[in-house]
């Protein structure tokens, strides 16, 4: 992301918030230098990482062109989906540019999250569901603020021949 920002813009930065520690230590002020200095991230481009909740950072008042989430998904997966919710409603409040990730196992949790914050969301699923719910990850799909999915839908026909490609299925999710 940050190679492909850099040739369009004249200065990025980039935002990283993560509450783990297991994380945190992987994003050193000297761990981002060294990428610079080795050349994995562009001059341009400034790279800050922040140990903190980044549900709670996404929605803060402070400026920002866009904003990708992507949850923990931990044990309470149940807080993170309505976590992720909660959020995105918010940031669709903001009138926010947002992507949010999210995995597939099952299409509950994906279908509350789109009549949660009422926005689209894009959708590869390389398995089918099945009969009943399994912990198998059947696909995944990034919900979209309303701007994002205007651009997004421009790019159908790519997209799904890009899904084709890999076997995997496209659909748009409202």
């Amino acid at each position: 992301v940050a190679n492909v920002l850099a040739k369009r813009f004249k200065r990025v930065q980039i935002s990283l918030f993560d509450n783990s520690e297991e994380v945190a230590c992987h994003y050193s002020d000297e761990d981002l230098y060294n990428l610079k200095k080795r050349g994995y991230v562009p001059e341009n481009v400034e790279v800050i990482f922040c140990q903190d909740d980044g549900f709670t950072r996404a929605v803060d008042k402070s400026s920002k062109d866009l904003i990708f989430l992507d949850p923990p998904f931990s044990r309470n997966a149940d807080k993170d989906w309505n976590s992720l919710a909660e959020t995105c409603k918010k940031l669709k409040c903001q009138d926010q540019s947002f992507a949010a990730w999210y995995p597939f196992f099952w299409p509950t949790k994906p279908q509350r999250l789109l009549e949660c914050t009422q926005c689209e969301a894009w959708q590869v699923s390389w398995s089918d569901c099945g009969a009943k719910p399994s912990q198998n990850l059947k696909g995944c799909g990034v919900l979209l603020s309303d701007n994002l999915a205007k651009l997004v839908k421009g790019r159908k026909q790519e997209l799904e021949e890009l899904a084709d490609s890999m076997g995997w299925k496209l659909e748009c999710q409202r």
